[in-house]
Parts: C-alpha cells; structure tokens; sequence
C-alpha cells in the first residue's frame, strides 16, 4: 500500500468523505459518474495546492478548511497533531542526541553503530538514522528491504535474528550486507549453501553464549 503524508490521509480521509456525504445529500439527482468526477476534481485541486504550498501554510489551509467544515474536528485535530508531533520531536532530538555521543566517543576506531529496525521501522526514522550516520541492524527479508528503501549503504547492515530463510539469505547476499550473525550450527550451513549457490561468500560473526547448554 502507497504510504501518504498526513496532508493526504486528511484530505482523502476526512474531506473526501464531507464533499461526497455534501454532494449526496444535495445533489440526489446526480449520477455516481458525475459524484466521482466532481469529487476527483476536488480532491486533486487539494492536493495539488498542498504540493506547492509550505508545510506551515498546508497545515493553515487544513485548519481552515476544517474549520468551515466541522469546528470541533478542526480543534480536536490541532490538538492530537501538535501533542503528536511534539512527541515525535523529543523522541527524534533524544535519539540523535545519543547516537551522536557514541559516535564521538568511538570515533577513533570508525564503528558501525547499528540501529535496530525491529524497534521502530518507520521509512521517515530510518532515513533520518541514515542521514545521522547510523547503519542498521535488521532480522528478516522485509526490514532489509525497508533500509534500502531508506536509502541506507546496505554494505553496511548487518543480519541478525535466528530462523532466516534461504529467500532472505540470498536477498541478503545480493544487497552485500557486512555480515550475518549467526547462532547455530543449522543457520550457517544454510548460509554456507546459499552463498555457494550464487558463487558467494556470505561473511558472518558467530554469537556465542558462555555457559550456556544449547
């Protein structure tokens, strides 16, 4: 499914919905044809404005239009956007503030430091760790494929995470990661096997757990 900026999921979420319920309740006689050409119209007029104007002025419009449309909505939406935003703001300004402290303090040995994408997979975060410096630590196919779509260096991944399947090790080889993880003798025949395959030679560092019978 296509992601949206919020601009978007608002104006075809809830102002697409106002212009149909609006068109339906007074314009009875009219066709569905005609009803999905007028609110196509509409719609592509909004998004159209939204594109060009500041995100500053987009949110302004928003709240204009809302207002017109239904005050309490538009007061309820001010409210849950900011507290939103704020929050993402103060995890963001934490999170950078950390990774720029373990950077500076390893700086001398130039480290991978390793986001972990389990955590949190939102495209936005992952670009923003990328764009930071971070590089990222991933456990299945579909993470992997989510920090290329980040634009993040994947020669710089690593593939961690037990039960990884022959499509994921071979995507894994082909993306050029630095290393898998491996915890078990099964996972790195798999991957010995695979890499064989492809006429590659799949790195890996083995985790191992003193003490402990396995």
């Amino acid at each position: 499914m296509r992601s949206c900026s919020f601009s978007e999921c608002l104006s075809t979420g809830y102002l697409s919905q106002s212009y149909v319920w609006f068109l339906s309740r007074h314009s009875a006689d009219l066709g569905d044809a005609i009803l999905s050409e007028v609110d196509k119209l509409v719609l592509g007029s909004l998004l159209s404005a939204m594109r060009i104007l500041p995100d500053m002025f987009t949110a302004v419009f928003l709240f204009i239009m809302l207002v017109f449309a239904d005050p309490a909505i538009a007061i309820s939406a001010v409210a849950l956007v900011g507290g939103a935003y704020l929050v993402i703001y103060l995890f963001l300004r934490n999170l950078l503030h950390q990774l720029g402290q373990i950077q500076e303090a390893f700086a001398d040995v130039e480290p991978v430091i390793c986001y972990s994408v389990k955590a949190n997979s939102n495209l936005t975060l992952l670009r923003t760790m990328n764009e930071a410096g971070a590089s990222f630590d991933v456990v299945s196919g579909g993470e992997l494929f989510r920090v290329k779509q980040a634009g993040a260096d994947t020669t710089r991944v690593v593939f961690a995470g037990v039960g990884k399947t022959d499509d994921e090790i071979r995507f894994a080889l082909e993306c050029d990661i630095l290393k898998f993880d491996v915890e078990s003798e099964a996972e790195l025949d798999a991957i010995s096997a695979v890499a064989s395959s492809m006429g590659k030679v799949g790195r890996v560092a083995l985790r191992l757990n003193p003490d402990i019978d396995a």
